[in-house]
């Protein structure tokens, strides 16, 4: 990127400062691969995490991964899949708690679905409003802001800019979620919005906040999952509630990725919470300690 190139140039030493972070943990993780590659070589056993299924992985025509690209999937998924998906099951939270009725109306699907157990991967395609409400945090709070992209081509805009082969557009995946034009009053959050009916009559790339087509975040999916579980295994169990209630937006900051510096985090007060099978268990158990 030519930002980066100049930042380069003039010797900028936070580029500097990261170029050395990145060169620690390439050369930790390059030794751990060696060490599970010369483990699995001899026979031994590995543990069955992301690293050891890239490890056995092979295309159609039998080759595996090598050292480097196994370094690229890794990080990637450590450096990207981290904070962003840490920061979005935080403003999904602050969302949901913040507007009464849609903790309601998640907090009965939960329920009636899971009945107090643990959700799983298989559960969530049971699981549409939870989905919603994720996609909607998503709508708001993009974790990563802007998406750059190197034009293949001459082209044009649809607002007239020429663009010449070889320059650097970014699309903003934030102004695209709060844009006026593209959706009814952009600034509430409202899970109705990615009901299946909404989202099927929807352009399909008026929602991007993991950017479109063969250059789209890989990780999409695994993060939406991960999120999603979170969000349902804290809220099964948990109560959150601002600490100054509020349904305005929250004051977010970017550097690359979101997050909440303006206010200092998100503050919440946190409860327990009993899931209904298990709170009916309870109150049965009691009823009857309470007769004897």
């Amino acid at each position: 990127m030519p930002l980066l190139r100049l930042m380069s140039r003039l010797g900028d030493r936070r580029l500097s400062d990261l170029h050395e972070a990145v060169d620690v943990m390439r050369g930790a993780m390059l030794d751990v691969i060696q060490e599970r590659r010369v483990a699995l070589g001899e026979g031994r056993p590995v543990p069955q995490d992301l690293l050891g299924v890239l490890l056995t992985a092979a295309d159609d025509e039998g080759r595996g991964m090598t050292d480097e690209e196994l370094w690229e999937d890794v990080h990637d998924v450590m450096g990207a899949g981290h904070e962003t998906t840490a920061t979005t099951t935080a403003a999904a939270l602050y969302c949901i708690s913040a507007h009464p009725h849609v903790e309601a109306a998640l907090l009965a699907e939960l329920d009636a679905v899971l009945g107090g157990r643990a959700p799983g991967y298989a559960d969530l395609e049971r699981l549409p409003y939870l989905t919603a409400c994720i996609k909607e945090a998503l709508r708001l709070y993009p974790a990563i802001p802007v998406f750059p992209r190197e034009a293949a081509v001459d082209d044009a805009l649809p607002t007239g800019h020429p663009v010449s082969k070889g320059d650097v557009v970014f699309m903003s995946s934030y102004a695209l979620g709060r844009s006026p034009a593209l959706w009814d009053d952009p600034l509430t959050y409202n899970p109705a919005r990615f009901s299946p009916e909404a989202e099927a009559a929807r352009h399909r790339f008026q929602f991007l906040p993991f950017g479109a087509g063969a250059r789209m975040c890989l990780g999409a999916g695994f993060a939406q999952m991960s999120v999603s579980l979170m969000v349902a295994t804290l809220l099964q169990r948990l109560r959150f509630e601002p600490v100054r209630p509020t349904n305005e937006l929250i004051p977010v900051g970017y550097d690359i990725t979101m997050n909440f510096a303006p206010t200092n985090g998100l503050h919440m007060r946190v409860t327990e919470r009993v899931p209904a099978a298990q709170g009916q268990e309870r109150s049965a158990v009691q009823a009857v300690a309470a007769e004897v």
